[in-house]
């Protein structure tokens, strides 16, 4: 049965303003966007919070989004982002659902794998879906907090475990029932049932990872599909000359 007396939402609220500025101060606040999708929007979506750096706005962005989820249909904008979608974390008393060795308590957090009667898919494949965009981090974020009186002192970003979507085994999409599992707050996460070892996204890193494309790499990018086009370099099928953010119109 659940323990947590903290829900989802005070839990977004308490690492809201810790996070943006996280975020602000390592890819800068110029074209930095916020988005918090309604209820009804966040199943289209995913997630709770996402952080785009991009020259659209609001539910232009959201737009751009959704049809990438359920249509394929690619940006035709390159942006940088992190999607974040908060999990009520719960302490466990019994080992039933336990990885085999674990001990009382633990801690697991529950995965919505639930087909959702207007899209069809479920939270968690929606998520999986988001995560094949470019330039993306998509993390299932789980706070290590468990009484009231940890959301009265500020929020400490350590405390926040954010578990990378890229890293859950594959098939896990709809109409299962799955978790994210923990020995203790700061021990591995595992995928569970089964137990498959999670991946730990770590903020500042995944976000100095995104790429920036300035000036003198586009024009590498661009020499390379010249040498291509006329015929100074065999294209491999292997190697990706352009990365999948660009997009080259001509007429």
């Amino acid at each position: 049965m659940p323990t947590n007396p903290i829900g989802e939402t005070l839990l977004e609220m308490h690492y809201f303003g810790a996070l943006k500025e996280h975020i602000a101060e390592v890819l800068g606040l110029p074209n930095l966007r916020i988005l918090k999708p309604t209820p009804q929007r966040e199943k289209w979506l995913g997630f709770d919070q996402g952080f785009v750096k991009s020259a659209e706005t609001g539910l232009a962005l959201e737009q751009t989004l959704r049809s990438f989820v359920h249509d394929s249909i690619r940006p035709l904008t390159v942006f940088r982002a992190i999607f974040l979608q908060f999990k009520v974390v719960n302490q466990r008393h019994s080992r039933r659902g336990a990885p085999d060795g674990w001990n009382v308590p633990w801690y697991a957090a529950t995965i919505s794998t639930d087909k959702d009667k207007d899209t069809k898919i479920s939270q968690h494949e929606t998520l999986t879906r988001l995560a094949q965009l470019p330039n993306t981090e998509v993390a299932y974020a789980c706070p290590m907090l468990f009484s009231l009186e940890d959301v009265i002192a500020p929020a400490d970003l350590s405390t926040l475990r954010q578990i990378d979507v890229r890293s859950a085994p594959n098939g896990w999409l709809t109409d299962e029932s799955h978790k994210i599992a923990f020995q203790s707050p700061t021990s591995a996460a595992f995928w569970c049932s089964e137990p498959h070892q999670a991946k730990d996204f770590l903020l500042a890193e995944g976000l100095r990872r995104l790429p920036e494309l300035n000036e003198e790499q586009l024009l590498i990018y661009l020499e390379k599909v010249r040498a291509i086009i006329w015929g100074r370099s065999e294209p491999s099928s292997k190697r990706q000359d352009l990365p999948s953010s660009l997009f080259i119109i001509a007429n």
